[in-house]
């Protein structure tokens, strides 16, 4: 247990970042407005390219949902079977399009954040691509991260839609492999 704390506790929030390009973001469908917007985010992280010129993205298994009610939460999933865990939740405010204020209440890799407020300064760029930065108690230097918005599409009606197989409002009355009768 106290390995997987230790890699956890790595993952995500021993790796700072270096100020990335705009030119390193993946391409995303729709621009950005640059404000914190409520919903899905996933944490990111750059790593050197092959060659050590240049850096780029890479996804990790943590995501942060803020919700429009200034609530938050973090969760890791830390399997491939999809065993996910909550690590953090707390309430957060938006000061300005380059600052907001997160309130931890509770937070399984860094127990001594529990209780605190973070003032977070923050820029989301055109692709949905957020960097932010805040300072820790322990005046070390400011601790970095990446955040990617996740698109989720809003439900909508598909026209023309067809389930595969025989249709479902019919009674099958034949034997099994056998078409209806009509």
């Amino acid at each position: 247990m106290k390995i997987f704390r230790s890699i956890l506790v790595l993952l995500i929030f021993a790796i700072t970042f270096p100020a990335l390009a705009q030119n390193n973001v993946p391409e995303q469908r729709e621009q950005f407005s640059g404000k914190l917007k409520s919903g899905l985010w996933q944490m990111m992280q750059a790593v050197p390219n092959e060659g050590g010129e240049g850096e780029h993205l890479i996804y990790l298994p943590v995501w942060k949902f803020y919700g429009g009610d200034g609530r938050y939460s973090s969760f890791l999933i830390a399997s491939r079977d999809g065993a996910s865990m909550q690590t953090m939740d707390g309430e957060y405010e938006v000061l300005s399009d380059s600052v907001f204020v997160e309130k931890v209440n509770r937070c399984i890799t860094e127990p001594k954040w529990q209780g605190q407020r973070f003032t977070v300064k923050y820029f989301v760029d055109r692709q949905g691509v957020m960097f932010v930065e805040f300072p820790t108690a322990d005046n070390n230097p400011p601790h970095r991260e990446i955040w990617r918005y996740v698109d989720m599409s809003k439900p909508r009606e598909v026209n023309q839609f067809r389930r595969p197989g025989p249709p479902h409002h019919h009674k099958h009355e034949g034997k099994q492999g056998e078409e209806p009768k009509k």
